[in-house]
């Protein structure tokens, strides 16, 4: 493994926490998934993939716009922050 970079389980770990953040969140606002597609400008399948555990990865991009929908701000850190390059980075989300 390089260095600065995580073990695939910790990334599915990560994801899958993601996902249960984002459907606890929908839920608390009374949101379907579809109503929260639109509000985020996203398609339902987006939202879909973020929320299912062990799923299809989703652009950071849009993860961003759900997780805006929803009153939270993620901010994404680390010194030249390369994701094509495999370096780890550390994930805020700011709610």
């Amino acid at each position: 493994m390089c260095p600065g970079t995580r073990p695939a389980h910790d990334t599915r770990m990560l994801a899958s926490q993601l996902g249960a953040f984002v459907k606890e969140r929908r839920m608390l606002r009374q949101l379907t998934q579809m109503e929260l597609a639109c509000l985020a400008g996203v398609s339902r399948a987006v939202v879909m993939r973020l929320e299912r555990p062990g799923a299809a990865s989703v652009r950071i991009d849009s993860a961003e716009r759900v997780l805006r929908a929803l009153g939270v701000r993620m901010r994404i850190g680390g010194a030249h922050v390369r994701p094509s390059r495999g370096r780890a980075q550390n994930v805020v989300l700011l709610h």
